[in-house]
C-alpha cells in the first residue's frame, strides 16, 4: 500500500507542478499583489481543487460529461473565464499602485479557476484511473487517493504562490512589473490552450 501511494505521488509531481491555469494564476496574483493579498485567491484554488477531486474520485465527471453538449459548453465557459483572468493579470496594478484593494485577487476567483480548470480534471482523472492503492476496498482506495492528491495539490499551488511572491520583491520597477504581469498572462493563455487541446 505504501509503495502504491508513493507511486501515485511520484506520478503526480510532474503533472501537478507543471504550469497550468491554476498554479500560473496563483503565482501571477502573488507576483502582482504580493503574498498576503494573494492568500485568499490561493485558498480558493485549494477549496476548488477539493471540489474537483471529489467530482473525479466519485466518478461524477464521467456521468456528467456523458450528457450531450455539456462537456464542450463547460470547457468553453472555462476558457472564457481563464482568458478574463489572464486579462486581469496583465492589467493588474504595478509596483507603486498595488495598494488598490478592489482589484486584489479574491477567494471566489481562485475557486472558479480551480473548478473551471480543464487540466485539473484531466490530471486527476488520469492519476485516479491509473493508480490503485487498496484494490480490494474501492471506498478506502478513493479516500486515500483523494487525501494524497489534495496534499500534493496544496503543495504544488503553495509552491507557485511562494514563487510569485518572491518575484514581487524584485519587481519594484513599474515597467518590469508590467512586463512580468503580461508574461504571466500570456503563459496562462498558453497553458489553457494546451489543456483545452488535450481535454477536448
Amino acid at each position: 500500500m505504501l509503495s502504491d501511494l508513493i507511486s501515485l505521488w511520484l506520478a503526480a509531481i510532474p503533472l501537478m507542478l507543471s504550469p497550468g491555469p491554476a498554479v500560473l494564476g496563483v503565482s501571477a496574483m502573488a507576483s502582482a499583489y504580493g503574498l498576503r493579498a494573494a492568500v485568499p485567491y490561493w485558498v480558493g484554488i485549494v477549496i476548488g481543487t477539493v471540489s474537483v477531486l471529489l467530482i473525479v474520485v466519485l466518478g461524477i465527471t464521467s456521468v456528467f460529461f456523458a450528457i450531450p453538449g455539456v462537456k464542450p459548453a463547460l470547457v468553453g465557459l472555462a476558457a472564457i473565464y481563464i482568458l478574463y483572468l489572464a486579462y486581469r493579470i496583465a492589467t493588474a496594478p504595478v509596483a507603486s499602485l498595488k495598494r488598490d484593494t478592489e482589484s486584489r485577487p479574491k477567494f471566489t476567483a481562485g475557486f472558479i479557476i480551480a473548478v473551471a480548470n480543464p487540466k485539473a480534471f484531466a490530471v486527476f482523472g488520469a492519476l485516479c484511473a491509473s493508480h490503485t492503492i487498496v484494490p480490494t476496498q474501492p471506498v478506502l482506495d478513493g479516500g486515500l487517493k483523494f487525501i494524497a492528491l489534495l496534499i500534493m495539490a496544496a503543495i504544488a499551488s503553495g509552491s507557485w504562490l511562494l514563487f510569485g511572491s518572491l518575484l514581487a520583491r524584485y519587481l519594484q520597477n513599474p515597467t518590469l512589473s508590467r512586463v512580468v504581469n503580461i508574461f504571466f498572462a500570456l503563459l496562462l493563455v498558453l497553458s489553457v490552450l494546451k489543456a483545452l487541446s488535450s481535454f477536448i
